[in-house]
């Protein structure tokens, strides 16, 4: 249990702790335990789930991250379907959040489904969604996702909210 244990705000991990603090017998950090940062900040942002060989953009950021005027962005980020590049920003109070896709596919592997994962804040919904101009009823309040098209290339979007 203690091993799961993280200070808030800083993500360091303890390596152990001595039961009798008053002995100072432990090592108060961990190095290893800081290698799981990295992994889990791409699968917030970039999450190839390989059970239904679907790529997530966007899948766990935090709700925050979209206020208005916020802006999320991901440069290069490698996947096994291709590299894949995001930008989102945020203009909710003005009823929309543009963004654009970019995906250089890698010729062996294409997803069976490429989305965008909108957690927004508030209580704001998906209301419609325009990609590359051009209307798309490619989406789901519910789950708060865009589909995209999986070809390569990239796309330009405005996702309409209320």
């Amino acid at each position: 249990l203690i091993a799961h244990g993280y200070t808030r705000g800083t993500w360091s991990a303890f390596e152990c702790v001595d039961l009798d603090r008053d002995r100072a017998e432990h090592t108060p950090y961990a190095g290893p335990a800081q290698l799981v940062v990295a992994p889990l900040t791409k699968w917030m942002l970039v999450f190839d789930d390989v059970k239904d060989d679907r790529l997530w953009l966007a899948k766990a950021t935090p709700r925050e991250w979209l206020e208005n005027g916020r802006r999320i962005a991901v440069t290069d980020a490698p996947t096994r379907f291709g590299t894949v590049a995001f930008e989102l920003e945020s203009h909710i109070d003005d009823g929309y959040v543009a963004g654009a896709v970019t995906l250089v596919p890698n010729p062996v592997s294409t997803p069976s489904e490429f989305l965008l994962k909108l957690r927004l804040p508030n209580g704001a919904a998906i209301t419609a969604v325009e990609i590359d101009g051009m209307p798309s009823d490619a989406f789901d309040t519910g789950s708060e996702s865009v589909l995209l098209p999986a070809a390569a290339g990239s796309r330009s979007l405005r996702i309409h909210v209320a």
